[in-house]
């Protein structure tokens, strides 16, 4: 459980904050103009600049979303959570085969598995006061997993949109042309500003180029999604919490969740009297971490010898001594 507490508290908002500073950077230069082609750092023009930040939300996007779909593996495995068993997997564990094979299957995602995502437990396992309250909580679990459906469908379609070029992001030195006009004769893509082209076949190097445009829009559409993976894969990670810490099968939903917080009031009413009650029944537990954290005894070489790197770049030490002859 101490993964899932860290990951809660530190790691979600570590993830989504980053994602924020690229958005951030690319907004503020929306408030400029985009066709503006002044010079910027290492030759870089301001599309170019543009660009290389998009790539940079992209990559961490990704990045979400690989831990998503691991999250939501575990989850959906009915064992003892153990997150880390699957990044330095081969074979049918491996991390890449895991990620790709749960958005390729999105559509084919059955409402059991939903349930189990969101940690919903069968009603039947519950005591309620009367079958109205039961039938108001299953009518609050089928608008969630109806929500829960609609958001892992929206992030399958980023993931297959994005996958070729974040591949080419993370390796094969980056064969992407950046910050490309786009051509007066593209009648069909004018509501874009500019494109990058990602050269994804395996094949050849220009056999086949995926294009990823760039505009405010496009800007707006990340920061819309960042939105809904803090509200909803956050309440993932609180019911699962919320298990654990119980000791129970399953939960309804939680009422002062992201989703519950959109039902009308007699349900949000009805969740809190059952809370209540499941909750004196089954108090949380706190346990620290999970055993000894053990801590490397010295630092990685570039921290040891941090006296040979920070004062000044390896070709200006050259130039100085240099000079000192």
């Amino acid at each position: 459980m101490s993964i899932l507490q860290a990951y809660q508290k530190k790691g979600l908002p570590a993830r989504l904050s980053l994602v924020l500073t690229f958005l951030g950077k690319m907004s503020a230069n929306y408030s400029k103009s985009v066709k503006d082609h002044k010079q910027e750092s290492f030759g870089t023009n301001t599309n170019e600049k543009m660009a290389i930040l998009q790539l940079g939300a992209i990559s961490q996007l990704m990045i979400l979303l690989e831990d998503i779909a691991l999250f939501c593996h575990v989850f959906l495995q009915d064992k003892p959570f153990d997150y880390y068993q699957f990044l330095d997997s081969k074979g049918e564990n491996d991390l890449g085969k895991i990620v790709g094979g749960f958005y390729n299957n999105i559509e084919k995602l059955p409402t059991d598995d939903l349930r189990k995502i969101m940690s919903y437990g069968n009603l039947n396992d519950y005591d309620f006061l009367d079958d109205p309250e039961k039938k108001i909580l299953a009518s609050a679990i089928t608008n969630n997993l109806f929500l829960m459906d609609a958001f892992l469908k929206k992030l399958s379609v980023f993931y297959d949109s994005h996958i070729g070029i974040y591949r080419r992001i993370k390796h094969a030195a980056l064969p992407i042309q950046i910050g490309v006009d786009i051509p007066s004769d593209v009648e069909w893509n004018k509501k874009f500003d500019f494109w990058s082209l990602g050269f994804t076949s395996p094949k050849g190097l220009t056999d086949l180029a995926m294009l990823l445009p760039c505009s405010k829009k496009v800007v707006n559409s990340y920061t819309n999604l960042l939105e809904d993976i803090h509200l909803c894969f956050t309440n993932v990670i609180n019911s699962r919490l919320f298990i654990v810490q119980r000791k129970v099968k399953g939960i309804i939903p939680y009422k002062d969740d992201n989703f519950s917080k959109r039902l009308p009031e007699d349900t949000v009413n009805s969740l809190k009297e059952f809370w209540k009650r499941f909750e004196e029944k089954y108090p949380p537990k706190q346990p620290g971490w999970e055993g000894e954290i053990s801590i490397q005894g010295k630092y990685p070489p570039w921290y040891t010898y941090l006296d040979d790197y920070y004062s000044k770049p390896l070709f200006s030490m050259i130039d100085d001594n240099i000079q000192k002859k």
